[in-house]
């Protein structure tokens, strides 16, 4: 929804504004599997990396870089993702509540 030339929003449905709750209720259920899956696939790829060195198929210094890569990387993209969800979940509610606002208010 951007601006029109005067500087004002455009006029939307209340229909139209309650689909994209909607979806974006939607996308927020995604962004925070994903989260989860992101946590999920770290945790498989520590436990064959400390399973490859137990077995001496790789170093300690394979082992520690690979494991310390698997750390930060799972971190950064999986609270990314979960975090964006969350967001994206809150700014729906906060739609959601102002739209149900302006109808009680006679809108």
């Amino acid at each position: 929804m951007g601006e029109d030339e005067q500087g004002t929003a455009p006029s939307i449905s209340r229909a139209e504004l309650y689909g994209r709750v909607r979806h974006a209720m939607a996308t927020e259920r995604f962004m925070r599997r994903l989260g989860w899956i992101v946590l999920a696939l770290a945790v498989v790829s520590l436990s064959v990396t400390v399973a490859m060195w137990l077995l001496g198929e790789i170093s300690v210094e394979q082992a520690l870089a690979t494991i310390f890569g698997v750390i930060i990387s799972s971190i950064l993209s999986g609270a990314a993702a979960y975090s964006s969800g969350v967001n994206v979940g809150l700014g729906a509610m906060r739609l959601l509540l102002a739209v149900r606002d302006d109808e009680d208010a006679g809108g």
